[in-house]
């Protein structure tokens, strides 16, 4: 298990350990369902990559002119 992935899902929960792991122990038993060998450390990593922040990216239409002076 990577400890980063685990200290992101900590964080992302407002640093309760019992709901982090009560969330992968929940995604884990669901993954399961669907993929008898799906790992601990996978769930951690992906749900990890889910609550990672990210950058903002803003869409707008190319063709109106207002948001294109903004």
């Amino acid at each position: 298990m990577t400890s980063e992935a685990w200290s992101d899902i900590v964080a992302a929960y407002g640093g309760d350990e019992t709901q982090a792991e009560a969330e992968v122990t929940e995604r884990l038993e669901a993954l399961q369902a669907l993929d008898p060998n799906a790992t601990r450390e996978a769930v951690i990593e992906r749900l990890a990559w889910e609550l990672r922040p990210r950058t903002i990216e803003h869409v707008f239409p190319g063709d109106n002119w207002y948001f294109l002076l903004k």
